[in-house]
């Protein structure tokens, strides 16, 4: 009759439990945050890139912030999306949950999200979405990567969407220049000229009268 060795019992227990407290002691992935802002004034563009040259990880984050310069801003003028990655070193396929918000003189005018975006190629992450004439000056975007096929996740820097075409979002939002509209002194003056023009005017048309 079989007889269990009791000296493998107290051995196999050790074991396991010396493999348990290995896992719990493991140090679990830092989750990091990869930070971009970019300031546009209608022709230049400054970048403060510090997330330029970070690895994601699964579970990494990646926070874009990009501001209309002084008393600018952009309106839609069609329901469109955004395209506003950020470039990657290798190419691949990626997954990650997106969150955006827009601002105008500092108060909230939009927000959403997006669970499972699916971009491709050497970019994160895809779209954003807007409607038509809203206003901003600030537009704040917040990914997670949840899965990547890639070899690696390098971010490079480069915003290659957002600056291309910085003036019109392409397709659809129009950048505006806070001159655009006359400041109150500005249409006083010219008020006043016009009356000026038109006291000059009015004799001369009395006298050959």
């Amino acid at each position: 009759m079989f007889k269990p060795n009791p000296s493998l019992r107290v051995h196999d227990v050790c074991s396991a439990i010396a493999l348990g407290a290995a896992v719990w002691a493991a140090p679990a992935h830092a989750e990091s945050t990869y930070a971009f802002d970019y300031t546009y004034d209608g022709i230049h563009t400054v970048v403060n890139a510090t997330g330029q040259g970070g690895v994601l990880s699964v579970g990494d984050h990646v926070q874009a912030s990009y501001h209309a310069a002084g008393g600018d801003h952009w309106t839609a003028t069609v329901d469109t999306v955004l395209w506003t990655p950020q470039g990657l070193a290798e190419e691949g396929q990626r997954v990650g949950d997106l969150s955006w918000t827009f601002y105008l003189d500092g108060a909230q005018v939009l927000s959403g999200s997006e669970t499972g975006q699916q971009s491709a190629f050497f970019h994160v992450p895809q779209v954003i979405r807007l409607t038509t004439d809203l206003s901003f000056d600030r537009l704040d975007w917040f990914y997670t990567l949840t899965s990547s096929t890639a070899a690696g996740n390098t971010l490079t820097g480069g915003d290659f969407g957002f600056t291309a075409s910085l003036k019109s979002f392409e397709p659809g939002p129009l950048y505006v220049h806070a001159s655009a509209v006359p400041e109150p002194g500005v249409v006083s003056f010219l008020l006043a000229g016009l009356c000026v023009v038109g006291w000059r005017v009015h004799p001369r048309r009395a006298l050959r009268g």
